[in-house]
């Protein structure tokens, strides 16, 4: 493993970053005076569609609107009552919180995604052999995840906003939407699983493109990822409940 390689891994345990912008509930509201759509708006030299309007000599645009179009998301913190302006547009899965991996967080309905998949694929001797068989595919693809995150690739908004477009292409090479959901279901797919699973094998693709991994054959990208990963869980933070 060269310099580079190691540096990154050093590295990857740092959470992703995001911008937080924080709401109140206690809201005050007044009425206020402003010029509606006279300015216009763009983002790197492409015209911006979305409401913008004047107040008090200062712009104002959709929170929304102007992250995707910078191909970021949007998460709302209902907890802490916050905004997050965030990279990663990925699909989360749902449900209470039943471990961390490196900061973050896996829910019961993402372990039973997983645990839905694994048991038609694979056959386990015992409960416990299951278990630890899918922590350890959820730990390792959430490694994979940040591992593209120290490399700078994300799941971004064109992605997701692409993504029905992609399954489209995927029903046609597989005999039409009913024949593919039939092959998913026989592979224990769930929609949530499946795109899930898409999202990581994408941020493979985008790890492999990497000037450290493009220079090698395909057996030697695996097993380098694979090192990579290894080298990773030595220094992450697992705690599952």
């Amino acid at each position: 493993m060269n310099k580079s390689i190691k540096t990154f891994v050093a590295g990857v345990v740092l959470g992703a970053v995001a911008v937080a912008v924080p709401a109140f509930a206690d809201d005050i509201y007044e009425n206020i005076s402003v010029v509606r759509n006279t300015l216009k708006v763009t983002i790197d030299g492409v015209s911006f569609k979305g409401d913008n309007f004047v107040y008090n000599d200062t712009t104002y645009v959709p929170l929304r609107a102007v992250s995707e179009a910078l191909n970021k998301g949007v998460e709302y913190d209902k907890e802490t009552n916050t905004a997050r302006i965030v990279t990663d547009c990925s699909f989360k899965f749902g449900g209470e919180v039943i471990g961390t991996v490196n900061g973050y967080s896996v829910t019961d309905g993402m372990y039973a995604a997983y645990e839905k998949h694994m048991t038609a694929v694979n056959t386990y001797a015992s409960d416990e052999e299951k278990d630890a068989a899918i922590k350890n595919e959820i730990e390792n693809n959430v490694f994979i995840s940040q591992i593209a995150d120290a490399l700078g690739y994300h799941i971004d908004y064109s992605y997701v906003k692409n993504y029905d477009n992609m399954l489209q292409f995927i029903y046609m090479q597989n005999g039409g939407e009913e024949e593919f959901n039939k092959k998913a279901e026989e592979q224990g797919y769930t929609n949530d699983m499946f795109k899930h699973i898409r999202e990581i094998e994408h941020l493979k693709s985008q790890i492999y493109g990497s000037e450290d991994f493009s220079k090698l054959d395909n057996d030697k990208r695996v097993q380098l990822l694979s090192d990579i990963i290894t080298e990773v869980k030595k220094e992450a933070v697992i705690k599952w409940n």
